[in-house]
């Protein structure tokens, strides 16, 4: 029998060569061991990463009944990509996924053409660990779990009633394994494969097991729930209730409990904070620290974040960071972002006495950025680092702001440092800032930070006319600014750009329409015959639209003198008096640009009639939405604003220059 199992370990490496769209997996040592060195060889020829000269793997491990999830970069050597891990000790079962690109997003992906790449680590008597059947009937049946790990792209994929019996029953034979580290897996498997007969075995199973003197309360815990749910025995589920309850007063079961007590029958706001009060004072963050669970963070996540609003809605700043020592990084930076950012935004504290409280809490977030404790919200390896560093931008980015607004621009100056270097240039509004801080504490620096923001694209627009007005100080004519710019941009980012444009062409005939613009006057589509037409449809109430008129502006202006290209910004979807707004707005905002109105549907009252025609193409009624309209016939669409104001003229200006040269 071990014979076997060693010899059905080997052979779950090896993909199916039959496969069309898999690669090649290779391991050394072909029969892995827990706790020692594993190298990956992989080929991606005849798979979906064939030609990728980048490829990633997302190792999953099953590591005494939990899931753990490690990305790891593979190094390419003429194709064929490489890397080394060491195995966790007493790691059951290991499955890899092999990609290209972000892991949430994956461009590509080759996981053997959704059978897994798979292989059993054995022990260092040659022996399978407990938990390699179960993990693989996990692998093959997501929903038997409760922890989703996202390795197939169908999250219903289901492996047959017997498939999952010839794995239970396998996991009956290795030594060390028992149900009651697996229940909830193993009532899964049971009702689904057995039906009712599986229930009366469940039943049986858990009688016996509840005489098991050694269950931990997580054990307990698990018990109650197939009890209740799976078994649907209300009387036995409340006596394991009973039990856990009076074995473990202070434990994981009692804490939820009373935390779903604090948080039912809210009278008012006191009483809010007095109920969260209590609560942390009979189940202090620090005991359940200390005890190594880490499955209940969600109820301190939620129990402080409630308390500290509450705190700090009724100005009691003085105890709203009193709480700051117990938060670990991934609360504190809600906290933040909830209070502090929404007070910033609104403006309903002084920016005096709103710094003086974000502070210390800017200093304690950059000091507990590494805690990894967005582990616990399902982020994994280099993502949880990634994932804080980019939160940690975006707070420091308010924070900045705050201080630059109360021009103490040194100390401004001085907490850039701490932005990531991912950071330190992919934001369009945060570079901004920076720009404007520099022009106070560092003059010479600003234009070579602006040209590495026009490199990476990601140049706002105020950032676009200032570099223009550097470069007007030795070229008044402005001769050879555009050529200046393109210098700065490396062929990969003009490649991108141009392949984004190229996917969102279209060849689409239109209805034609009648529009009219803020003074009465009409505007016919079908005057614009021989001309390319470039239409925003925006509204007043939509910020993403009103942050990408001045980036609009640039590219209007840009061909100003270009007969054969016009610009219309078509208000949509605005409510109440929305002619009146759009003048105010415009007014106020100074744009020199052509606004028109959308008409009203005479079916449905909406002020939309015209942009409903489009979204019926695009299949999307989000804005800002921009197209380009020549000799009838839509020919390019776009929606969203990326906050670049570089990327957005690069984007338009490649487009209507293809169509202007067919």
């Amino acid at each position: 029998m071990k014979k076997f199992l060693t010899i059905l370990c080997l052979i779950c490496v090896i993909p199916a060569l039959s496969q069309e769209r898999a690669g090649t997996l290779r391991l050394d040592p072909e029969s892995p061991r827990a706790g020692k060195d594993l190298t990956i060889f992989y080929s991606t020829k005849g798979g979906e990463l064939s030609n990728e000269k980048t490829v990633l793997v997302n190792i999953y491990m099953y590591t005494s009944f939990n899931w753990s999830v490690n990305e790891l970069p593979l190094e390419n050597r003429d194709g064929s990509f490489t890397g080394k891990f060491t195995i966790p000790g007493n790691c059951s079962f290991i499955a890899f996924k092999f990609f290209q690109g972000n892991h949430d997003l994956p461009e590509a992906v080759d996981n053997n053409d959704d059978k897994g790449y798979i292989t059993t680590p054995l022990d260092e008597k040659g022996r399978m660990l407990p938990g390699a059947a179960i993990a693989e009937a996990l692998l093959k049946t997501p929903s038997l779990g409760t922890h989703w790990i996202n390795y197939f792209k169908d999250s219903n994929h289901q492996a047959d009633s017997q498939t999952l019996n010839q794995l239970l029953e396998k996991e009956g034979t290795i030594k060390g394994s028992d149900p009651k580290y697996y229940i909830d897996t193993y009532a899964a498997i049971m009702s689904k494969a057995k039906g009712s007969e599986g229930i009366s075995i469940l039943r049986d199973g858990i009688n016996k097991m509840l005489k098991d003197k050694s269950l931990t309360e997580k054990q307990y815990m698990s018990i109650e729930r197939v009890c209740r749910y799976t078994i649907k025995d209300t009387s036995l589920a409340n006596k394991v209730s009973s039990t856990i309850l009076s074995k473990y007063p202070n434990g994981s079961s009692a804490r939820f409990l009373t935390y779903q007590s604090t948080m039912s029958g809210i009278k008012s706001s006191e009483d809010l904070i007095l109920k969260n009060e209590n609560f942390l004072k009979s189940f202090p963050i620090s005991e359940w620290r200390k005890s190594g669970n880490r499955e209940q963070s969600f109820i301190y996540y939620e129990a402080f974040r409630t308390l500290a609003a509450a705190y700090f809605d009724s100005r009691q700043y003085d105890k709203f960071l009193s709480l700051l020592p117990l938060y670990d990084f991934t609360t504190l930076n809600e906290i933040f972002r909830w209070n502090i950012t929404r007070a910033y935004v609104f403006k309903t504290i002084s920016r005096d006495s709103l710094e003086s409280i974000t502070k210390p809490m800017i200093n304690d977030l950059i000091a507990k950025v590494g805690d990894e404790s967005f582990a616990s919200q399902g982020f994994y390896g280099r993502h949880i680092t990634n994932h804080a560093h980019e939160q940690l931008d975006n707070r420091l980015t308010t924070y900045i702001s705050m201080l630059y607004d109360l021009k103490r621009y040194q100390e401004a100056f001085d907490y850039y440092k701490y932005i990531s270097d991912n950071g330190k240039l992919s934001n369009p509004e945060r570079n901004e800032i920076y720009t404007r801080i520099l022009e106070v504490t560092d003059s010479k620096s600003v234009l070579p930070f602006l040209e590495k923001c026009i490199a990476a694209n990601t140049a706002s627009p105020f950032m676009l006319n200032r570099i223009g007005e550097i470069y007007k100080l030795t070229h008044p004519d402005m001769q050879g600014f555009d050529a200046y710019l393109e210098s700065f941009k490396p062929d990969s980012g003009k490649k991108e750009i141009q392949e984004f444009v190229k996917r969102q062409m279209l060849n689409v005939k239109y209805t034609p329409f009648v529009l009219e613009d803020l003074n009465g006057n009409v505007v016919k589509s079908s005057e614009w015959a021989g001309k390319i037409i470039v239409i925003d449809f925006w509204a007043t109430w939509c910020k993403p639209c009103i942050s990408a008129l001045p980036a609009m502006q640039i590219v209007v202006d840009k061909y100003a003198n270009d007969p054969n290209v016009d610009f219309y910004f078509v208000g949509t979807m605005q409510n109440g008096n929305y002619k009146e707004k759009t003048s105010t707005f415009i007014k106020k905002e100074g744009f020199r640009l052509n606004f028109l109105l959308d008409s009203v549907n005479p079916e449905t009252g909406d002020q939309s009639q015209v942009f409903s025609q489009f979204t019926k193409i695009f299949n999307s009624s989000g804005i800002p939405r921009k197209i380009i309209l020549k000799d009838g016939y839509m020919r390019y669409s776009s929606e969203g604003y990326s906050g670049s104001a570089s990327k957005l003229v690069d984007e338009f200006s490649y487009a209507i220059e293809l169509l202007k040269a067919e």
